[in-house]
């Protein structure tokens, strides 16, 4: 089923809602609304549900969806064009997020050899100077 891309406010079902007593790490949310939280395979709880309202909000306002990380073509998620996406518009992420992701030389995991992900902060501040 293709999203709805008119612009026009959309209603979900709240048919993965579930109570939350610890921190998840599963991937969840819809598409076109995931919380870089989940993205980022870090851990997530109530504050991704802020996310999405944020994120419908300025929907509304813009008229528009906001981010669209889906590859047309193969009809499948493309991870490192919604980051792209999400950083183009939000500017880079918090260094607080930044450090926890496994590769980053601040983490705390023996195993770090994926690369980081300074060079898409580099070139959001880049575009953000011109």
């Amino acid at each position: 089923m293709a999203p709805e891309l008119s612009g026009a406010p959309v209603v979900t079902d709240f048919g993965q809602m579930r109570p939350m007593l610890t921190l998840s790490t599963d991937w969840w949310m819809p598409d076109l609304d995931r919380a870089p939280e989940i993205l980022l395979k870090l851990p997530w709880w109530f504050p991704v549900d802020v996310w999405s309202v944020g994120v419908m909000m300025l929907e509304l306002l813009e008229g528009r969806n906001l981010f669209d990380p889906i590859d047309r073509a193969n009809n499948h998620y493309v991870l490192p064009l919604a980051l792209a996406q999400y950083i183009a518009y939000l500017g880079p992420p918090p260094l607080a997020i930044v450090e926890q992701v496994t590769g980053h030389p601040n983490h705390q995991s023996p195993t770090h050899h994926s690369k980081t992900l300074s060079p898409l902060s580099l070139r959001a501040k880049k575009r953000k100077r011109s």
